[in-house]
């Protein structure tokens, strides 16, 4: 298994919240078809699915919720480093 790429943990954040590939898309500004790739691309670097997709969006599988929780948490982490590596310099 990889480790997945902190931009698909970011695309991954928005359709878990939007619970619409096609919303979370457009707050992304990119195609559906590319958000649907990047979180297929998602599923493969960890090793399960992590959306149930249905025609009214998407649910969250429990892999997929914990995802998000522990996502957030890193991605948030990592603006703050980010943010303080900024001010030293």
């Amino acid at each position: 298994m990889q480790t997945p790429d902190i931009r698909l943990l970011r695309s991954f954040l928005a359709v878990a919240r939007e619970r619409s590939i096609s919303g979370a898309a457009r707050l992304l500004f990119m195609s559906q078809q590319t958000l649907s790739e990047q979180i297929r691309q998602l599923e493969k670097a960890v090793g399960v699915p992590l959306l149930l997709r249905g025609p009214r969006g998407v649910t969250l599988t429990a892999a997929g919720e914990r995802l998000a929780a522990g996502a957030a948490a890193v991605a948030a982490e990592l603006d703050a480093l980010v943010d303080e590596v900024r001010r030293i310099a």
